[in-house]
Parts: C-alpha cells; sequence; structure tokens
C-alpha cells in the first residue's frame, strides 16, 4: 500500500452498502470518508452520511463503492468516471446492457480502473473448484449444473435474472473458460413483486457442454451449489457450507474449503486494481456486460443469438393424463396408418400459432407429454374448464453429481 492512506467513498447504504461499509473499515490502508445516499441517516453509520455523490466527490476521494439500487448504477458511473474516480460497482453492472456499455464506453476512454461485484469470484469453495478444472487432471468438461436458493431478506428492484442468475451466468464462463452458445430461460412470477422470482436456466457452453441453472428467492433456506462434471469426476462446490465433493469412479471426498471473506477478498483486489493496474480474479466491465447481457435477453423470454451464439429455441415441457381416441387415423392422401391419435388431448398453442409436440410415453397412449413454446398457454381434456389456459410450466431435472466411468 502508499504512505497514505486511499481515500474511499461509498454510494448507497442499502442491505448491500451496509455490507460494503463494514468491508471497507476493516481493511488496512483504506479510509472511508463519506457515505452518499439522500435517504439514510447518520446514526451507526461508519462515515458522514451525504446527500448526493457531488458532495461526496468534493470530499476528494481516490475511488468509490457504487452500491445504490441498480436503476442508478449508470448514472451515478457515469458521474464517476466524468470526474476521474475509479469505480467498483456493484452487481448487476447496470439496469440494462445499454446502460453497461455506456458505462464500460465511459471508464475505457477516461482509462480509469473499474470492476463489478461479482463476489462468488472470491468465495473459497469456487476458488478451489476454477483451480481444480484449471489443472487438466479430471478430463474434458461435460456439464455445469447450480441451485441458487436465496430467500427474499431484501427488497429488490431487479428479478431473480439480475439479482441471482447473473452469478451463475459469471460463474460458469469464469470457471470453465468457456463462453455461452446458446442459453434459454424458462421463468413464473409466484409472490406478486411484478418481477420473476423463480427461473430455470439451459445452455450450451461454446466447447458443446451443458449447463443448467435453478434460481429462485421463495424458500426459507438457502442453497448455492456449483456442479461440474468431467470425464473423470463430479465436483460439486457448496458456497454456502465451504465445502467441495469430488466424486470419481470409484471415491468420494468431501473436503471443507477455509479462505478469507469473500467481500473482503473482493475490496483488497480492487485497491490493487487501483494501486498497480491489476485486475486478477475481478469480474471485469466486459465480463459483467455479457452476464447481464445473458440475463436481459432470458427476462424478455427469447434466446439469445449474439456472435458467439446459437439460437435455442425456448420451449416448455408438460405432462398428464388423458384418454386417448382408439381408432385409426388415416393421412388424407392415403399412404401408412397412423397408430392411435391423441386427439383427446387437446393441447393448445395460444401465441403466435407456434407448433406443439404431443406424444404418448405408453403403448395404451394413457400418459401424455406436450413440447411447446415458453410464451403458450395449454388446454387439455383433463382441466374441470377445458375453455381456461394455464400457463405452461417447465418440468426441471436438475442432474445430480455422477461417478465417472473407471
Amino acid at each position: 500500500m502508499t504512505a497514505r492512506a486511499l481515500r474511499a467513498g461509498l454510494i448507497g447504504l442499502g442491505a448491500m452498502g451496509r455490507h460494503h461499509a463494514r468491508a471497507l473499515a476493516d481493511i488496512p490502508g483504506v479510509d472511508l470518508v463519506g457515505i452518499a445516499d439522500p435517504n439514510a441517516e447518520n446514526g451507526d453509520a461508519p462515515a458522514p452520511v451525504l446527500r448526493d455523490t457531488d458532495s461526496l466527490l468534493a470530499l476528494g476521494i481516490d475511488y468509490a463503492v457504487i452500491a445504490c439500487p441498480t436503476r442508478l448504477h449508470e448514472p451515478v458511473a457515469l458521474r464517476l468516471a466524468a470526474a476521474g474516480i475509479p469505480a467498483l460497482i456493484e452487481k448487476p453492472v447496470a439496469a440494462t446492457t445499454a446502460d453497461a456499455r455506456r458505462v464500460t464506453d465511459a471508464f475505457t476512454r477516461a482509462t480509469l480502473p473499474a470492476a463489478v461485484g461479482h463476489i462468488e469470484r472470491f468465495n473459497p469453495a469456487l476458488l478451489a473448484l476454477h483451480d481444480l478444472l484449471a489443472t487438466g487432471r479430471y478430463g474434458q468438461l461435460l456439464q455445469v449444473t447450480s441451485r441458487r436458493e436465496a430467500p427474499a431478506a431484501r427488497p429488490s428492484d431487479t428479478g431473480v435474472l439480475l439479482d441471482l442468475a447473473v452469478h451463475d451466468l459469471d460463474n460458469t464462463a469464469w470457471i470453465t473458460g468457456q463462453p455461452y452458445r446458446g442459453i434459454t430461460a424458462c421463468t413464473a412470477s409466484t409472490a406478486g413483486t411484478g418481477t420473476e422470482d423463480l427461473a430455470i436456466i439451459t445452455g450450451e457452453l461454446l466447447n458443446g457442454a451443458l449447463a443448467a441453472h435453478a434460481v429462485n428467492r421463495l424458500p426459507p433456506r438457502r442453497e448455492r451449489t456449483t456442479t461440474v462434471l468431467t470425464e473423470r469426476a463430479g465436483i460439486t462446490a457448496d458456497t454456502a457450507a465451504a465445502t467441495l465433493t469430488i466424486v470419481g469412479s470409484r471415491t468420494g471426498r468431501t473436503i471443507e474449503v477455509t479462505g478469507a471473506d469473500a467481500l473482503r477478498s473482493e475490496h483488497l483486489a480492487f485497491c490493487d486494481l487501483v494501486l498497480t493496474g491489476r485486475h486478477g480474479r475481478l469480474a471485469t466491465l466486459q465480463d459483467a456486460t455479457v452476464a447481464l447481457a445473458h440475463a436481459e435477453r432470458l427476462g424478455a423470454r427469447r434466446p439469445t443469438n449474439g456472435p458467439d451464439s446459437v439460437p435455442v429455441t425456448p420451449v416448455c415441457t408438460i405432462s398428464g393424463e388423458a384418454q386417448v381416441e382408439g381408432e385409426e387415423v388415416h393421412p388424407p392422401e392415403g399412404g401408412n396408418v397412423r397408430r392411435p391419435a391423441l386427439a383427446e388431448v387437446r393441447v393448445k398453442a395460444a401465441l403466435h400459432d407456434q407448433p406443439v409436440r404431443v406424444t404418448a410415453a405408453e403403448a395404451d397412449g394413457s400418459s401424455w407429454h406436450a413440447v411447446v413454446p415458453v410464451d403458450c398457454s395449454v388446454t387439455t381434456l383433463d382441466q374441470p374448464h377445458p375453455e381456461s389456459a394455464r400457463p405452461a410450466m417447465p418440468r426441471n431435472q436438475v442432474p445430480a453429481p455422477a461417478a465417472a466411468p473407471a
């Protein structure tokens, strides 16, 4: 560190802002000189609370941490860039990809250090998983799955895609070194928040490995796991329990992973970036913009289709029981006789007349499965009121860690 302490400013003293304030107060060689938040009071704040960003800049700061509501990230970041102040921006980097690109352009033009707080990059369990995969000893990457269940203990102005899934989207690309080739999602809103609180994301990485992420903020418990399946092992990082479990073809073991507080490590890394220009494990503005772009496209319920991706048709699968007609059905122009039609399973695509595939899972046709586009509703005979459509819901099966072949 320099002989003079770095003067840090914090913008936003909400739930995450208070965590940042705690971390800043614990870092040697850093003085938290002020906090900008128009809705906060000095109270137990670890530094003077100011009304706005300009008042904070007037104190003379060396860098700032942006932890205000997501919709304000862009204007605050642009103000800091114009003032020549490096910034650590809480994730997501901005409310929209367009905002994120403006922020990236501003800091690039000003040649200023900046990074985004994808804190999971500093979680000891994920660090251990990242480093294990980097050795190459476990062979080809086949699949990455994750579960992130975080009870809504704080208000949020974003849905789970921007609030939670951006972690998994960034983690997967960072841990594996593979960008997404294609990605899609099914989402649902059940808590009356106006934003999605459940999401199932599936995709393919550039090397052909599969990815699946389940995120929600409804359950009373917290779960954060990432499982990587390779040719020789299944490796699960539990970031809540700080463990790493490795299951091979003959043996399995669980390792307790120890390490420094992730948020403190992130702040130390950012200080090093300000002083030396070394990014280390920090998420760059470009990294964070890619993760945000994926989440934003998923929120719009359309597949990503960028330069490094291919379209993936967004579909959901539903299933149920129904009677079927036993008569044979002949094609209009003659030809081969088809098997009994599922005529009584009246699955209806309600959007854009997109095709629906219906197949019988049993010989007698009593069990059926239908694959429908995500923005469709379906009507089936076995419903009490067939004329009232219900949303198609995803059937999600996140693969469990599997032992690799001998």
